[in-house]
């Protein structure tokens, strides 16, 4: 059991990636909140493949930092050539691990999915008593 970390899937792209698309200044501006770091990203107006482009998101976003020095790390950004999708995974594990992404319906960023990071429950289990409060215990014949 490992705690998990917060992630946004984006839905799938709104023009075709499969192969070398453009990016252009109408549509290279993407909002972040990182475990509660607000940035802005922009990405070079060029050619990318989805990869590339991934590449170039996760590479910006690694750089904001919070004004009272938080600073986002360890994001990953990865391309789903199959459902033509982006998702961005949180640097971070537990509750406070959460991703929230607005950007172009060109990159499937205007409509995404968002799950917070969590920690699993642990049950701790105490050990059995007898009715006058002597340890129970269970030996190799049960």
């Amino acid at each position: 059991m490992s705690s998990s970390a917060g992630k946004v899937t984006g839905s799938k792209a709104g023009v075709d990636i499969t192969g070398t698309f453009s990016v252009t200044n109408n549509d290279n501006t993407i909002s972040v909140t990182i475990d509660g770091v607000d940035g802005t990203v922009v990405v070079p107006p060029a050619a990318y493949t989805g990869h590339t482009f991934a590449q170039a998101i996760q590479d910006r976003i690694n750089l904001i930092q919070h004004k009272d020095g938080r600073q986002v790390n360890d994001v990953n950004v990865v391309f789903d050539q199959a459902g033509q999708f982006f998702k961005v995974t949180s640097g971070t594990v537990g509750a406070n691990s959460s991703v929230n992404i607005n950007g172009h319906s060109n990159w499937g960023f205007d409509s995404t999915v968002q799950v917070r990071g969590n920690v699993p429950e642990v049950t701790v289990v105490t050990q059995a008593t007898a009715a006058e409060g002597n340890l129970l215990f269970i030996d190799q014949t049960g």
